[in-house]
């Protein structure tokens, strides 16, 4: 009864557009810099310095642009 009553509440926060709750997003400024660095040549620690981000998420920022990137040339 309680699994049911929690997909309910998931299903209604999704419905109306409530917090489903999760970790906040990294904000899109932040990310580009990211982008902008490692383009540029920066390892992942000199980003971190000028970020102010994880080695984690730097690195799950770069992966998951590289993915989209190889989706839209196919």
């Amino acid at each position: 009864m309680l699994i049911e009553r929690t997909q309910e509440s998931i299903y209604y926060r999704r419905e109306t557009g409530g917090n489903i709750g999760g970790r906040p997003k990294t904000n899109d400024d932040k990310e580009s810099l990211v982008l902008r660095l490692r383009i540029e040549g920066c390892s992942f620690r000199s980003i971190r310095k000028q970020a102010g981000l994880a080695l984690s998420t730097i690195r799950r920022i770069i992966v998951e642009h590289k993915m989209l990137t190889r989706r839209l040339a196919d």
